[in-house]
């Protein structure tokens, strides 16, 4: 198959941020379990196709995997394609997919999907430009690579999470607030004045309320343990919270991508069950909040 876009490590100015103390531990909580079944139900996941179709099955595994998992069925595809595509939003907030292609059929006949390096893509009218960096190049190789729009699939968090640049500032602010200390107590790598009078009781309180600020959109970070001072049903709604916006991910991304087919004239759609929804989690922290459920009913739902 010919791919246009070229594949190269990112720069770490891209890649840095995720990596760092509670920026990796978060986008980690973001992925983990965004596709277990967590139900009160004795459901359990399963991905099908809306009408069924056995070929379009197997041409999808092949098209959102590759075809060395062409033995994979559709339920395991789904799930490690919306992982990957999970892992990508939470690092970065955006994500560049090519669609490769050897033909100009509007099917997926001989097509697969290849997620583009975090580095700098621009769209210019019907055109991407990816720019590539000049160690990852040759002396007379062009530093853009011209890609046409109907080639790129463009994902990005669901609006109600943030744009990728809130989400940048995002992951930025949490590897700032990875520091062990405050920043005066290290100069050059030595340690200043032993005598110092400072209160880090109080800085590190002052850190957890910090972290818990930065991400409150998303309610808070699940490996984290409860702040002190805080109530249990504050802890509980913040974590109710971080499950309902995993859910709004995962069927942001399965919507977008039915677009995706659509887009290629695949007149199907892929459906997953077995999943709480968003919608399911929201009407528990409304029911919590006025008392009709107690935390025991809720945590289910965590």
């Amino acid at each position: 198959m010919s791919r246009i876009s070229r594949k190269y490590f990112p720069n770490t100015a891209y890649s840095l941020p995720s990596s760092q103390g509670y920026a990796y531990m978060f986008k980690r909580d973001i992925s983990l379990g965004i596709m277990s079944s967590r139900s009160t139900q004795e459901d359990y996941l399963d991905v099908t196709l809306e009408e069924e179709d056995a070929i379009l099955e197997s041409q999808l595994v092949k098209f959102i995997l590759g075809e060395q998992y062409s033995r994979h069925n559709l339920t395991d595809a789904v799930i490690r394609f919306v992982n990957t595509l999970t892992s990508h939003l939470a690092a970065f907030g955006k994500i560049y997919i090519e669609i490769i292609s050897n033909n100009v059929s509007k099917n997926l006949t001989n097509k697969s999907l290849g997620i583009l390096p975090h580095g700098r893509v621009f769209r210019i009218f019907n055109r991407y430009a990816q720019i590539i960096p000049a160690k990852d190049r040759g002396s007379k190789e062009s530093a853009i690579i011209w890609i046409s729009s109907d080639r790129i699939w463009y994902l990005k968090l669901p609006s109600v999470l943030g744009s990728p640049r809130k989400h940048k500032r995002i992951m930025k602010r949490l590897g700032f607030l990875s520091q062990t200390g405050p920043m005066f107590i290290h100069e050059d790598g030595v340690i200043v004045d032993h005598n110092i009078q400072y209160d880090f009781m109080s800085h590190q309180r002052n850190k957890e309320l910090a972290i818990e600020n930065t991400v409150s959109v998303w309610g808070t970070i699940p490996s984290l343990s409860q702040i002190k001072g805080t109530t249990e049903y504050y802890y509980i709604v913040r974590l109710l919270q971080f499950s309902y916006c995993q859910a709004l991910l995962r069927e942001h991304i399965i919507r977008e991508f039915n677009s995706l087919l659509a887009r290629m004239n695949v007149r199907n759609n892929i459906q997953v069950g077995g999943l709480i929804t968003a919608n399911s989690i929201k009407d528990v922290m409304r029911r919590l909040h006025k008392g009709e459920i107690d935390f025991k009913e809720a945590i289910k739902f965590i």
